[in-house]
């Protein structure tokens, strides 16, 4: 089981300190799929910030993916940061799959 997977299980048993500890582990050991998808999963629940964080360090990663600017967006729209949305959505690809699916 990943550290992703602990992370989610904690976060559903309500278990907030264990799933802090978790993530680090997640971020210091989880592969980039899973840890794009813990970010999409994570997001959904509304933990954002920590969304947030997976994203960016992807964004390091892979500057080029237009899925990750997309969702970087969407979490700074929510966060009321429309300049860093319209930045991030301004370097996206006009015919990108990520805005087609958006």
């Amino acid at each position: 089981m990943s550290y992703s997977e602990q992370m989610l299980a904690a976060l559903e048993k309500g278990h907030m300190e264990e799933s802090r500890n978790l993530f680090q582990s997640v971020l210091k050991h989880d592969d980039d799929e899973t840890k794009y998808n813990l970010a999409g999963e994570l997001y959904a629940l509304g933990f954002t910030g920590q969304a947030k964080r997976l994203y960016q360090e992807l964004m390091g990663k892979y500057p080029d993916e237009d899925e990750l600017k997309t969702d970087l967006a969407d979490i700074a729209v929510g966060d009321g940061d429309t300049d860093e949305a319209l930045n991030l959505l301004a370097k996206v690809t006009p015919d990108s799959d990520a805005i087609r699916r958006r």
